[in-house]
């Protein structure tokens, strides 16, 4: 083994094999691991082996074993040709990653500052990262259902009951995977609960269909065409007869029918014998694009994070085999092995979720820019309230820019009434009534109610209460292991923590002071649920958030229920504030706008717009109208008061004066460099380390802002340094690429460092 560039890895020693002869005409291969390494590692190929690049092998690393993909084979090492370790194994016939996904692979380890392994490692299945397939999952049942006996585990072990009560909230039934990410646990606690008998843990066949629980369809034909939506395919389809590489975003307005332009686009590309990728921003919505898919097409795969190991195997081996030409799913489907790609659609591509999170810290619409110049297909990311980053470059003319302006059903936009909340809870006050939901949109839900219609109330908080707050010192309660208040959460009687998942009993006093009683302070969407509730009794309310949810198959249960009519009124966060499409909804509420517009993020003010701007587009898509409620304490803010006007390109145009004006991004680029330790300075020694490296590149047109602690100081017990890298222009990140790749690559002994190249966030 040798690797490719300089090193700096201390745990990656491994003794010198001692010099061996080799045949004159002896292979080499370069191999990804997925490692944060800065090159492909060099191994001799066996005698007389079939090798590609593509194919999974089985090399030595150390005094372990590791699995990889060859990116190049070759006769030249680029070293002592003696000293270089042979291959174990070849694990497969045919090459998994093809020509365009290992170029592309290298573009995204430079773009985003990773190892190519890693980026080689997100196209692939997580059963193909294995030694051998998994057709089975670890199902956890819940055995003893004496809550007695469970209640008494809460206060001496508040992990085991947490596992416990998940399991009984969610039926009794959960996947190893779904209750650890509910939990926020490890598997330590359900496996000591199943040892004392609470819990049985099953191997099951893990089910291949994950359409099995979507209805079935019955096959459509398309409706005519809007003259926009009629130019707006011309444009794509004649990328798609020239096979050239264009982007364009389709601009239109909430029922504008971007989807039914997405549907004649990828139509045309089967009709010419290629296929097609439709990225969702949400799990929420997968089902209900593909049954949109579905009932134009014969047949559609789906890939997102849900799918169970064996489900997501088998939907890539369709894909790959050519079997299935139509791909929907979440980010990760960009990398779906599509043969003779022609379309990639980003639906909402303004959405901060098509930002991975670890390494590879990619965006998937740029990676679809880039996998579709190299494939020479078309590019079509959709929005009623595009990325101020995308709008810019329509602006510029560096992609192409269509427009539907008018919706598919005929009439307007609804009409936006915004509630001033400061002189609105003044009068509730006056009234010694504690109310959530103005006067106007309470009677509007009642009219809604009389006829039969559909309501939807959104709030982007969780939980009951965000604040338990004291009056007397003016503390909020924070969590032990995290710089955050701690939120009520009434279904479990606890103050939970959004970060860690750690549990708190209520305070009756507050822990700084001792005085009694501290407040809870504002509402998430159990508050206004249990608000709801009770102020329409008659009325069917349901909630949908990621509490709510927690079961496999929940999404699709709650939002049937909701679209067949069980369900009047539907409260919930963001997962309800794009795509869902129910002509029956005629009174949408914006419960808070200003929840968002509070966060210390440049973006706020373009997420406060976003969110508002796509709720009040889930209103008024069919003959009955509809109206938009939108409750804000700031009725004068550009975000709210161009979202009530439904008017996108003026907030756009004062957003991008004030980007500019500040130098923040779509004029420049920022890259963040995050370190976390148990120990503060540890922390700040590995940041300040980092900084100085980036300072000795000397790089013209870059600059740092920090080091200094994270908004968010502390999380899980880690103490957090960052600093922010500052490219004015953009084009001069270039200058400092191999600096920042040294970084993140680099060995830091415990502490976990962070490079983000093009972040979502800064907290």
């Amino acid at each position: 083994m040798i690797k490719s560039g300089a090193g700096m890895f201390d745990f990656m020693a491994a003794p010198e094999p001692r010099k061996q002869e080799l045949p004159a005409d002896a292979l080499f291969a370069s191999v990804a691991l997925d490692r944060p390494l800065e090159g492909d590692l060099t191994y001799r190929v066996p005698p007389g082996a079939e090798i590609r690049p593509g194919v999974r092998v089985q090399v030595p690393l150390g005094a372990r074993n590791e699995f990889g993909v060859v990116t190049k084979i070759g006769r030249d090492p680029g070293c002592d040709a003696s000293r270089v370790r042979p291959i174990i194994r070849i694990l497969d016939a045919e090459p998994l990653v093809t020509g365009d996904l290992i170029i592309l692979s290298a573009r995204i380890a430079r773009e985003w500052a990773c190892a190519r392994g890693q980026a080689i490692a997100a196209m692939l299945p997580a059963a193909l990262r294995r030694d051998r397939l998994r057709r089975t999952e670890s199902i956890v049942k819940l055995l003893k259902r004496d809550f007695e006996i469970i209640e008494k585990m809460e206060e001496k072990e508040p992990d085991r009951y947490r596992v416990l009560r998940t399991l009984k909230e969610a039926g009794g039934e959960l996947t190893m995977q779904e209750l650890c990410r509910a939990t926020k646990l490890s598997t330590s606690p359900v496996k000591t609960l199943a040892k004392r008998g609470f819990i049985k843990l099953e191997r099951r066949i893990a089910e291949i269909d994950p359409l099995s629980r979507v209805r079935p369809v019955a096959r459509t034909t398309a409706p005519e065409l809007s003259i926009q939506q009629k130019a707006a395919v011309g444009a794509i389809r004649a990328a798609l007869d020239a096979r050239k590489h264009e982007t364009f975003l389709l601009f239109g307005i909430t029922g504008s029918g971007k989807t039914e332009v997405y549907l004649h686009a990828l139509d045309d590309a089967l009709r010419a014998g290629r296929g097609g990728i439709v990225l969702v921003p949400e799990i929420s919505l997968t089902p209900q694009t593909v049954l949109r898919f579905r009932e134009r097409f014969d047949d559609v795969a789906v890939l997102h994070s849900k799918l169970t190991d064996a489900e997501r195997m088998d939907q890539w081996k369709r894909i790959r085999e050519g079997r299935v030409r139509v791909v929907v799913g979440a980010r990760s489907a960009v990398f779906a092995p599509v043969r003779d790609l022609g379309i990639i659609i980003v639906d909402e591509e303004h959405e901060p979720s098509f930002k991975q999170s670890n390494a590879p810290r990619y965006h998937a619409r740029d990676v679809a820019a880039m996998r579709g110049e190299l494939a020479g297909a078309a590019v079509v990311l959709g929005s009623a309230t595009p990325a101020l980053e995308t709008w810019k470059r329509a602006l510029d003319g560096k992609i192409t820019l269509l427009k539907l302006m008018d919706r598919m059903a005929g009439g307007a936009l609804p009409p936006v009434r915004i509630a001033d909340l400061r002189h609105e809870r003044a009068r509730e006050l006056n009234l010694g009534s504690n109310i959530l939901l103005t006067r106007s949109l309470r009677l509007a839900i009642e009219r809604a109610l009389e006829k039969k219609q559909r309501t939807i109330l959104f709030l982007n908080r969780r939980g009951f209460a965000p604040v338990l707050w004291c009056s007397g010192c003016g503390a909020t309660v924070q969590c032990a292991r995290c710089a955050v208040s701690l939120t009520f959460h009434r279904r479990v009687e606890k103050l939970v923590c959004h970060m860690c998942g750690r549990e708190a009993p209520i305070a009756t006093d507050c822990p700084m002071c001792g005085l009694p009683r501290p407040r809870l302070i504002g509402a998430g969407t159990e508050r206004v649920e249990q608000w709801v509730a009770r102020a329409f009794r008659n009325a069917h309310v349901a909630r949908m958030d990621s509490d709510s949810t927690t079961a496999r198959g929940s999404h699709e249960d709650i939002l049937d229920r909701f679209r067949r009519g069980d369900i009047d009124i539907l409260v919930g966060t963001q997962m309800i504030a794009k795509g869902l499409d129910v002509p029956e909804v005629t009174v949408v509420g914006v419960v808070d706008a200003d929840s968002t517009l509070h966060i210390p993020e440049y973006t706020s003010s373009e997420r406060a717009f976003q969110l508002v701007a796509q709720v009040a587009g889930r209103a008024g898509r069919s003959a009955h109208g509809g109206e938009v409620f939108v409750q804000t304490s700031m009725p004068a803010h550009p975000a709210i008061a161009c979202a009530a006007r439904h008017d996108f390109v003026t907030f756009a145009a004062q957003e991008l004066r004030e980007r500019e004006k500040h130098r923040y991004p779509p004029f420049v680029r920022f890259i963040r460099v995050l370190a976390e330790h148990a120990r503060d300075e540890r922390a700040q020694e590995a940041v300040e380390s980092a900084a100085s490296a980036i300072r000795a590149a000397n790089a013209p047109g870059v600059e740092l802002l920090g080091p200094q602690p994270a908004p968010i100081r502390k999380i899980k017990g880690k103490s957090r340094w960052h600093f922010l890298i500052r490219c004015d222009p953009p084009e001069s990140i270039e200058h400092i690429r191999d600096a920042v790749a040294q970084i993140a690559l680099k060995s830091f002994h415990g502490i976990r460092l962070t490079v983000d190249v093009d972040p979502a966030g800064t907290m």
